[in-house]
């Protein structure tokens, strides 16, 4: 017998307080034999987690005990016997977990699972050749980046776009993790020439270093966003417009004069949105809180003069291999705002509900 205490942060509706609970389970006999026991190191936190769990109440959620997260990193410490033979022992993985409300999720220390249905997963090394120069572990950096990484690899890809070092991008919200993501995938893989980013003042100069050549303050007290946007099509991109404008925090003031600064809809164009029209409660705790009828319709509409669209994230394992090169030979390095030890859950979760990290949430779960 391999008895171990597994915990997880889990609640039953919106009702409920997220909690730590707990459970003896057998390691030796709790997973069928296509799945995996994944050791958990490491979760981020994302903005998902908090919307659904708001969403969430009595009527939709029933009684039943759920358990918060997506993305991951740890160990496999057990694999049953019709598992591909990729998924080996001892080996360090991370992912995302897609899912809604459920009993399983990754905010646990032992994570059981099916691979070949959480298709976000993937296999990553141990960089030792700089290892006192970082700031953070590999289960930590790995356990930042799946949902983000793959949301902006999505959003460049999803509508079959052709990239070239003419193409132009603005990305709302540059100083989400999202963005970031976003923009090593743009400059660093697909070659584009241009990525715009509106951000705060205050942070124009961290995002330049992330490899945006333009950066617009969305809170300039002369001019307003769509101005300096205008602006900067005419004066530095030779009236050029975008091909693409990709909306991380939620936004709708460029849709009056969408064609001064987005491409005809006829050269594949898009709007693509993660958030909708406007910021996200991430504290409401109504489920119709953070609905909006707006983005459905134009999405829906039939007469709509340019394409709109939210980005869905699928499991595949393509950006997940992209990531882990990425990380392996240097070239894209999770933004980390800030990591908390497991049982400090409620402080991280209140850091996510501020929109003030810069990068990533993490929980530490590498000593449960």
């Amino acid at each position: 017998m391999s008895t171990v205490t597994q915990k997880s942060i889990t609640y039953v509706n919106n009702t409920t307080a997220p909690t730590i609970t707990t459970k003896e389970i057998d390691l030796d006999t709790c997973y069928n034999d296509n799945e995996i026991v994944i050791k958990v190191h490491a979760a981020s936190i994302n903005p998902v987690d908090g919307l659904t769990y708001s969403a969430c109440n009595y009527f939709v959620g029933g009684s039943s005990l759920k358990t918060f997260g997506r993305d991951f990193a740890g160990v496999i410490v057990r694999r049953g016997k019709d598992v591909n033979i990729k998924w080996q022992l001892n080996k360090k993985v991370n992912g995302q977990f897609k899912h809604v409300w459920g009993e399983k999720g990754s905010f646990t220390n032992y994570f059981v699972c099916n691979p070949e249905e959480v298709r976000s997963i993937n296999t990553f090394e141990t960089r030792d050749d700089d290892k006192s120069s970082k700031k953070y572990n590999d289960f930590i950096i790995n356990g930042a980046w799946p949902l983000v990484f793959g949301t902006g690899y999505s959003a460049l890809h999803e509508k079959g776009q052709v990239w070239t070092p003419e193409s132009k991008i603005l990305v709302i919200g540059a100083s989400t993790s999202v963005a970031l993501a976003c923009v090593n995938i743009a400059k660093k893989i697909l070659n584009i020439g241009t990525v715009v980013g509106i951000c705060n003042s205050k942070a124009i100069e961290h995002n330049k270093e992330r490899g945006f050549d333009h950066l617009i303050a969305y809170n300039d007290p002369e001019h307003s966003t769509v101005e300096s946007i205008q602006s900067l099509i005419k004066n530095e991109l030779g009236g050029e417009k975008f091909d693409l404008i990709f909306d991380a925090v939620g936004s709708s003031e460029f849709f009056p004069v969408m064609d001064t600064v987005l491409k005809p809809k006829s050269t594949n164009s898009q709007y693509i949105t993660i958030a909708g029209d406007a910021v996200m409660d991430f504290t409401n705790k109504s489920m119709l809180g953070n609905f909006q009828l707006g983005p459905i319709k134009r999405k829906l509409n039939p007469f709509k003069k340019f394409n709109y669209d939210f980005t869905m994230l699928d499991n595949l394992f393509t950006y997940m291999e992209l990531g882990a090169t990425m990380i392996a030979d240097g070239t894209y390095s999770p933004e980390i705002d800030s990591v908390y030890k497991f049982d400090d859950f409620k402080i991280a979760f209140d850091r996510v509900d501020t929109h003030l990290a810069k990068g990533k949430v993490v929980l530490d779960m590498s000593d449960i």
